[in-house]
């Protein structure tokens, strides 16, 4: 024990008899300061004083453990042993020790403490006000960072499915923000004064910059690019020193707008797992941004492989102010994309992308998935009227399109469509059935028909809000059950005609008595 840096002394106690022990020595008069006293005196035990180690007065310890865990054991008591005959008292300075190692923990503790406040400055609690008081503040009017899609001051998430073009939709959003370009060639966009940096952790560097150079960015001295790839632990910002130097970066070049992509390989190379930690990442995320004076951002993340959302933990929803998601047609890479968004202040419903390969850059093209079906089916349906030399009823356009693979839904919405468009006009049939033929007048109009009131078909919508008044079109759809729309019917909400319509018409395709409903309405 004394080879182990174990303190001992042996201690003679006055007036033992022979075989006594302490316990003796206390029976005849001793105190515990006497023998305080008397440890205190007695110099420490060398080996040199005695032939033979001490023994344990505990044989039966002494016998069952080696002798490390003997160590063990008289280190957590003051131990007393005996030595032939004489008692030994071991580590009667413990408590001392183990004050020393508290006073030295405490010590350590506070200069973290110093140090965390050298580095970060002391705590600044928020100046707390009532709603009166901030309602009272004058506050500028603002304009949305991208109209529709992102307010100023706020943050975005950015999902997309594998392979679905994430990339060059992060890409888009850079040159719009720089350059005021509209974003998706429609929204406006008040574009950022500073500078807008993508931390990319996924492409290698000289791709990058090859993608970057087709967008054909006009004030490209105001945008960072920085590839990560392989350098992902760096941005460790969990770590409070290392997210210090990281704001600090940030702040020196003017940051005003970070893009972080993408979040997964972040969570990797710090140890952290997606489904349960990815709020623990965008916390510290958070204060990166409030420590570099950044008041908006994007993370971009993959979709899973079955669901149209951001992958893993549910915080990756609900952290932002806003959620995009770009998503293909069908499983095939090369389909059509559609994108959408919803979130505060923002809701953008799906449409579909075009997109230029030369420039890299993306348009809206039309409307939803749900949408491109219709329009598709109603070429079908088109091509049935063309080939048939007299009307169809819906049943036998629909049985006629029953080995193509457009499905019964999409092909009444069809027909629907093609009516409120003009290009499909109505007569009544046998037995109340109304039939549909092509419009001649729009010969090799396939979707909408344009022209002058009264003579040709007027136009039925503007984009995807039907919001004109109830076109001449519209008396088309009636022939054979009105002699004539009503004039004050001329100013009807579109949107509730168009609804009127597509019902008796959903009878008629039954062969019902649709002639009263017409004439009701």
């Amino acid at each position: 024990m004394k080879a182990q840096g174990t303190t001992v002394k042996v201690v003679e106690l006055p007036g033992l008899p022979n075989k006594g022990d302490v316990s003796d020595w206390l029976q005849n008069g001793g105190t515990r300061e006497a023998l305080e006293a008397i440890v205190k005196q007695t110099p420490m035990w060398s080996p040199a004083q005695s032939g033979s180690a001490p023994q344990t007065g505990l044989p039966s310890a002494s016998k069952a453990l080696d002798a490390a865990v003997a160590l063990t054991f008289m280190n957590k008591h003051h131990a007393v042993v005996r030595d032939a005959g004489k008692t030994v008292v071991i580590n009667e300075d413990h408590d001392r020790r183990v004050e020393t190692y508290v006073q030295r923990e405490r010590a350590l503790r506070e200069a973290r403490r110093r140090l965390e406040e050298e580095e970060h400055g002391p705590p600044n609690p928020p100046k707390l006000l009532t709603l009166r008081e901030r309602l009272a503040r004058v506050q500028p009017p603002t304009r949305p960072r991208i109209e529709g899609w992102q307010p100023q001051g706020t943050r975005v998430v950015f999902s997309a499915q594998n392979k679905s073009g994430k990339t060059v939709g992060t890409q888009n959003v850079i040159r719009c923000l720089v350059d005021g370009d509209p974003w998706l060639g429609r929204y406006a966009v008040t574009p950022v004064t500073d500078v807008v940096c993508v931390l990319d952790f996924e492409m290698n560097a000289a791709q990058l910059d090859g993608w970057f150079r087709d967008q054909q960015i006009v004030h490209d001295d105001r945008v960072i690019v920085e590839s990560m790839r392989g350098h992902a632990g760096t941005f460790d910002i969990t770590n409070a020193n290392i997210r210090a130097r990281w704001a600090a970066w940030l702040r020196d070049r003017s940051v005003a707008y970070l893009i972080l992509d993408c979040l997964r390989p972040c969570l990797d190379a710090i140890g952290l797992d997606e489904n349960h930690d990815a709020g623990k990442f965008l916390v510290a995320f958070d204060a990166l941004l409030a420590e570099a004076g950044i008041s908006e951002a994007m993370v971009v993340q993959h979709m899973g492989h079955s669901n149209e959302r951001s992958r893993g933990d549910s915080r990756i929803l609900d952290w932002p102010d806003a959620n995009w998601m770009l998503v293909r047609e069908t499983a095939d890479p090369t389909s059509t994309r559609f994108i959408k968004a919803y979130g505060r202040d923002v809701e953008q419903p799906e449409q579909r992308l075009a997109y230029d390969p030369a420039t890299r850059r993306l348009s809206v093209d039309g409307g939803s998935r749900r949408e491109q079906a219709t329009v598709d089916a109603l070429d079908a349906v088109l091509d049935v009227l063309d080939g048939a030399t007299e009307a169809q009823s819906g049943r036998a356009i629909e049985t006629l399109l029953d080995e193509s693979e457009h499905g019964r839904a999409s092909i009444r919405a069809a027909i629907k469509q093609g009516i409120i468009t003009g290009a499909i006009i109505t007569e009544p049939g046998p037995r109340n059935a109304i039939l549909h033929r092509r419009n001649t007048q729009c010969a090799g109009v396939r979707h909408q028909c344009a022209g002058t009131v009264e003579t040709e078909c007027a136009s039925a919508s503007k984009g995807r809000t039907l919001t004109h008044s109830l076109s001449p079109t519209k008396k088309q759809v009636a022939t054979g059950a009105l002699d004539s729309l009503p004039r004050e019917l001329v100013a009807v909400d579109s949107r509730e005609a168009f609804s009127r319509v597509d019902d008796v018409l959903d009878r008629g395709n039954d062969g019902d008595d649709a002639d009263d409903d017409f004439r009701a309405w």
